[in-house]
């Protein structure tokens, strides 16, 4: 509908609804977590194997458009040649790697999902150095704009070629984004993205071994000395041991581990093919079953394509 039609409902429907000042928290003062560098063994009611990775970031939920989110999902956990998944897969260690970077206000935090196979549950440990080896490679050489900018054509890309999304969600997703995002960017273009190198070199410096949480969940028979009070799960903390944490600390990127390239299948040009040249006439065809088509190479697609329309008519 036209937007002057659905300012007029909004208006009809909630003039009525008194305006109140909106109450917005504080940001508080604390850290999320009283102490970091732990490693907690989880025994989980499900059959679930995993290694999860956790850290406190930099507030990042005002600076969405330097695209610090998208970014680290790309670099960390994407599956190119010599991606970190592709060096573990190597191992049969992972069988995939989940990345997300949550904001809550004056916080962010980064929680990467590694799902572990049997063999990987074996080197949770080894996995998680890997991690810190590859992300000494991103730290050293990946940190450019030159490499943001492959993400954001992705971006760019999911824009303009968008499905219509049902209205309901629409409403409800730019309701949210109206409370954190400026006026131009509500709607989800990233036109207005750019790109903050030392903002990424302060998130990245923030990924360390002692900032970090390990957690192991497995069915494996750890000796577990606590329970969860709520759903009963059997879990044990302890401290990092500090040469391990050292060890994590200087690794070092392996011969295999490489930063993503360009990528050849990412559209540039999407002016459609026209050949003039090709000017083939239209053909009435006469089926076995009486039936008559037309048909008319296309001037668009070397390749056949086929566009398909049936015109049934009957007698009245």
């Amino acid at each position: 509908e036209p937007v002057p039609q659905l300012q007029e409902w909004v208006q009809q429907y909630f003039a009525a609804v008194p305006a109140k000042s909106p109450f917005v928290p504080q940001p508080a003062n604390v850290p999320l977590w009283a102490e970091t560098g732990i490693k907690v063994l989880v025994q989980p009611i499900a059959d679930v194997q995993k290694l999860l990775l956790v850290w406190e970031l930099p507030p990042l939920l005002k600076k969405y458009r330097a695209m610090v989110p998208q970014f680290v999902r790309y670099i960390m956990a994407g599956q190119f040649e010599g991606s970190l998944y592709h060096h573990l897969k190597e191992q049969n260690w992972v069988e995939g790697i989940d990345l997300d970077v949550n904001n809550i206000r004056g916080f962010s935090f980064l929680d990467v999902e590694i799902f572990l196979t049997e063999e990987g549950v074996k080197h949770a440990d080894d996995v998680t150095r890997a991690w810190f080896q590859y992300l000494r490679l991103v730290q050293e050489q990946g940190l450019k704009c030159k490499i943001w900018k492959r993400q954001l054509e992705m971006e760019q890309l999911s824009f303009r070629f968008q499905q219509k999304p049902k209205l309901e969600d629409f409403v409800s997703d730019t309701a949210t984004d109206m409370q954190t995002l400026e006026a131009a960017d509500i709607l989800g273009s990233p036109k207005n993205f750019k790109c903050d190198e030392q903002l990424l070199r302060t998130v990245f410096a923030s990924i360390t071994p002692s900032s970090m949480l390990q957690f192991i969940v497995s069915s494996v028979p750890y000796s577990l000395d606590s329970h969860e009070p709520i759903y009963g799960t059997s879990y044990s903390k302890h401290r990092l041991n500090a040469s391990l944490l050292m060890e994590w600390s200087v690794a070092k990127p392996t011969a295999d581990m490489a930063l993503p390239g360009d990528n050849s299948y990412v559209p540039k040009v999407f002016t459609v093919f026209f050949n003039p040249e090709n000017k083939h006439e239209i053909s009435r065809l006469h089926t076995p079953a009486g039936l008559v088509a037309w048909h008319q190479p296309s001037q668009y697609f070397a390749d056949p394509k086929l566009v398909f329309t049936c015109l049934v008519t009957y007698p009245h």
